[in-house]
């Protein structure tokens, strides 16, 4: 990250969670009374995107981007429950994911690292990943389930975040 460390923690149960990156510690959970290590786990190289917490089908998560990937971890440990390749140049996974109605996330880059939306499920403790659909365009998503996005015409368009369908065209102007 040679832009400095810009990431926020957030608060779960009695922990702090902040991601640090590096090897054997990608992410660590701090105590919220003295600031000891509770748990610190994983070799992800890190990104400035804040973490969301999301329940996925009654799962606690925690969902956050590293420069490749985006991830869903078990809060309470630092478990992988899940990942999905989310890359971008230079590995600046800015963005914080959104999550959705019908268990859908939605990622965002710039950089070169598009947009998708992801539909989660989870049973039994596994957590699968869909993806409905990725484009190479940086998005934006209103709380119509829609997407805002700058086409590769350089177009606005407005996409359905469940199936990737144009709901309209916005005109020829330039979104440079």
């Amino acid at each position: 990250m040679g832009r400095g460390y810009p990431v926020s923690p957030i608060a779960w149960k009695n922990t702090v969670i902040v991601k640090v990156g590096g090897h054997g510690h990608a992410i660590v959970a701090l105590s919220r009374k003295d600031g000891s290590v509770i748990w610190q786990k994983h070799d992800f190289a890190n990104a400035s995107s804040t973490p969301i917490l999301i329940n996925v089908d009654g799962q606690d998560q925690l969902v956050t981007t590293f420069t490749d990937d985006v991830v869903g971890l078990d809060p309470n440990n630092g478990d992988l429950l899940w990942s999905h390749p989310h890359s971008t140049s230079g590995g600046s996974n800015i963005s914080t994911p959104v999550w959705g109605p019908d268990n859908l996330l939605f990622v965002s880059s710039a950089y070169n690292g598009g947009a998708m939306v992801l539909r989660l499920a989870q049973s039994g403790g596994q957590t699968k990943v869909d993806e409905l659909w990725s484009a190479t365009v940086c998005a934006y998503i209103t709380r119509t389930r829609s997407v805002l996005a700058a086409t590769s015409t350089r177009r606005a368009a407005t996409l359905d975040c469940a199936d990737d369908r144009h709901r309209r065209q916005h005109g020829q102007r330039s979104l440079a």
